[in-house]
């Protein structure tokens, strides 16, 4: 399908006074066409002749380019530091340069609306209201004067205002990429007034701390003072503020993309008669990791006795659920259900997400230390030693000969039932999944170290995983999500 030219009006903006634009007076005949008829794409004006992106991506490349050059000329010149420390292109630079004037001139707005014009609205009106005193202190002419002042302050407050907000009316466009790019040139729009708060903030905390100190004393300074304290609160719960916004954007876009290739290859799915099965995909994203619905399951065919009766249970996302009972409840059989070693012989089973499994009896294969944690996945630094630390074997490593490099199993050194528990904990919480199934990991442990598994692995490193944890010692499920209790291969009760 080819794209449709539209030929848009010559906005009128670039012909117009500074009076019209001060008002917006320009847009009056466009609401005008638009109170007569629904407005069309040719009724809409164009792009300012400034604002075209030619004329602004030449400019942009122009000045990236010479800010590519600046730090390859830097980086000749310094060919023996450390290449961390060599320059790195600007786009803040870059940004600047582009549209210098127009930073600037928002920089004077943001001054004379947060400082000028906000500062002086109290000091003016103080001295409106002396007048009114019993034995008025200023003479009629000066309080006229201040209520003059006052509202010419605030008409300008307003107008500037309206000029600081104008940008931020046009952010929704239809389709995935312009919707993205959109809401990026959004932000970059936003920022361009909102980085002058670096510098006015506290030109305006100062000037406030000046004028409490004159009216008030030492007590305005303590006011403000715990103002500055409450910063650093601030500041952190930001960065939780952007770490949440950022995952909440990656699960979108997620969405969003699998969505798209459904809908994308919809002729495919209707011509090869998948419907059913894509019925499903979707469902895997919503809150469910496990669902057991009235499974009944054997290990073999020819045993009389059930291995799990009448199990039905939903488990959501992200949620830690205990799993406790006598020996031969069926604790572990649950576990090996769901990881697909143990069928159902009635019921259904639905599983959403990769599962990692830590068995109930911990062991290692012949080689070093860390390939048992590894157990073929690539070498992640941060991620290693990470787990490393919230299972508890950085002093083994420290004991060890060669260190994580130490050869373990029949012909290398032996281990204690601790030790090989912890790497068997290590070996399944090193593997990026969805769903961990721990199998009373904590049982081989002492009581020390089994409470700093439960704290730093099960509870915070896996706090975003959905966890189902088997275990006798019942006092570290205080704070599970919910527990399971197990009784004759059926679940007695479930809290």
């Amino acid at each position: 399908m080819e794209a449709t030219q539209y030929c848009m009006k010559k906005n009128s903006h670039d012909s117009t006074n500074s009076i019209m634009k001060l008002f917006f007076l320009w847009t009056i005949k466009l609401f005008k066409v638009g109170s007569k008829k629904d407005l069309q794409i040719e009724d809409l004006f164009g792009p300012k002749t400034k604002d075209k992106s030619t004329n602004i991506g030449l400019e942009l490349t122009r000045h990236w380019n010479t800010e590519v050059s600046r730090c390859l000329k830097k980086i000749n010149e310094n060919k023996d530091r450390d290449p961390i420390k060599l320059p790195k292109p600007s786009l803040f630079r870059v940004l600047f340069f582009t549209f210098k004037w127009e930073f600037v001139f928002l920089g004077m707005l943001g001054f004379f609306n947060e400082v000028v014009s906000r500062l002086s609205q109290p000091i003016l009106l103080g001295i409106l209201l002396s007048y009114f005193r019993p034995v008025p202190l200023i003479p009629i002419e000066h309080a006229l004067y201040a209520a003059g002042a006052l509202v010419l302050m605030n008409l300008m407050t307003a107008i500037s205002s309206l000029k600081l907000s104008a940008t931020a009316l046009g952010d929704s466009t239809p389709g995935k990429v312009v919707n993205l790019l959109s809401n990026d040139v959004n932000r970059f729009d936003l920022s361009a007034f909102f980085v002058h708060f670096l510098w006015l903030a506290p030109l305006a905390a100062l000037v406030t701390l000046v004028l409490l100190f004159q009216e008030v004393g030492v007590a305005g300074i303590l006011g403000v003072a715990v103002v500055f304290i409450v910063m650093p609160l601030q500041s952190y719960t930001g960065t939780l503020s952007a770490r949440f916004r950022l995952q909440t954007a990656i699960r979108t876009d997620e969405r969003v993309r699998l969505m798209n290739e459904i809908i994308s290859g919809v002729q495919v799915i209707k011509m090869y008669t998948w419907e059913i099965p894509f019925t499903h995909i979707d469902h895997k994203k919503s809150r469910t990791s496990v669902k057991i619905t009235k499974g009944n399951a054997k290990w073999g065919a020819s045993e009389v006795a059930s291995t799990l009766q009448d199990i039905d249970i939903e488990i959501l996302k992200g949620k830690l659920v205990g799993i406790i009972g006598p020996v031969g409840s069926g604790k572990s059989s649950l576990l090996q259900t769901i990881l697909g070693e143990l069928n159902l012989e009635s019921g259904s089973i639905e599983i959403n997400g990769k599962i990692s499994y830590a068995s109930q009896e911990p062991w290692v294969f012949g080689s070093t230390v860390r390939q048992n944690i590894l157990f073929g996945l690539p070498y992640d630094d941060f991620r290693y030693n990470e787990v490393v630390r919230v299972c508890s074997l950085q002093k083994d490593f420290q004991q060890f000969s060669n260190g994580d490099q130490t050869l373990v199993g029949d012909k290398g050194s032996s281990l204690s039932g601790g030790q090989k528990a912890r790497i068997n904990l290590a070996r399944a919480v090193y593997r990026e999944a969805d769903i961990y199934l721990l199998d009373d990991p904590l049982s081989a442990v002492d009581a020390h170290v089994g409470r700093q598994l439960y704290d730093k692995c099960v509870r915070t490193h896996l706090r975003n995983k959905t966890r189902l944890l088997v275990t006798h010692q019942l006092h570290y499920l205080t704070n599970a999500d919910h527990i399971i209790i197990m009784e004759n291969v059926t679940i007695f009760y479930l809290f």
